[in-house]
């Protein structure tokens, strides 16, 4: 099974990521996108309001109905940081094949600081999604571009927005708005 890693915080999941992993399943011989949750980022602090359960179930409630995109909640499982490298060996032994990894254009110019990312590449395709505009390319890294629209939309503008009591409806999907304001998962945001 040809499968695509799609990791990142998901504090909250939005429209972007939905429309990335719908463009790779496009334009790739993949058959499946994997949404995976970060556990405790090495290089990133994640909303301290938001429990794990409930960044895992919004990614449940915006991928739910389409048969090309799964969870997976290894990353939110494991004691200590979150690798990729130990995510990618995991899919490995899981489904007998090796994936691609998808990753945003702004994450391009520091990738080779990432955890054993010799192995990495050599077990992983890389795609790059436009996502800050960067068009520099990493000399000795083979990347396949995404061809999709750069929407700018993020999660930490997401939370921005909820924090001054702006909308967010249709910049995440309508499961996830309504999850959000069912469960109150950003306390004191006003919807």
């Amino acid at each position: 099974m040809q499968g695509a890693i799609l990791g990142g915080s998901f504090d909250p999941v939005h429209v972007a990521h939905l429309h990335i992993a719908d463009q790779v399943l496009c334009q790739f011989s993949i058959e499946k996108v994997f949404f995976v949750p970060v556990g405790a980022p090495p290089h990133k602090k994640l909303s301290s309001m938001v429990s794990n359960g409930d960044r895992l179930a919004m990614v449940q409630e915006a991928i739910e109905g389409h048969s090309g995109f799964h969870v997976l909640d290894w990353e939110m499982k494991r004691d200590g940081p979150s690798y990729t490298i130990d995510t990618v060996r995991q899919f490995e032994q899981e489904y007998g094949s090796n994936p691609s990894l998808i990753i945003g254009d702004d994450l391009l110019p520091d990738f080779r600081k990432w955890r054993m990312v010799d192995e990495l590449l050599e077990r992983c395709s890389i795609l790059v999604a436009p996502r800050a505009g960067v068009h520099e390319s990493v000399p000795d890294i083979e990347t396949s571009h995404i061809d999709c629209e750069r929407l700018p939309i993020s999660s930490s503008a997401i939370r921005r927005r909820l924090e001054r009591g702006a909308s967010i409806r249709f910049l995440v999907p309508e499961r996830v708005y309504d999850y959000i304001e069912r469960h109150r998962v950003y306390p004191g945001f006003a919807f």
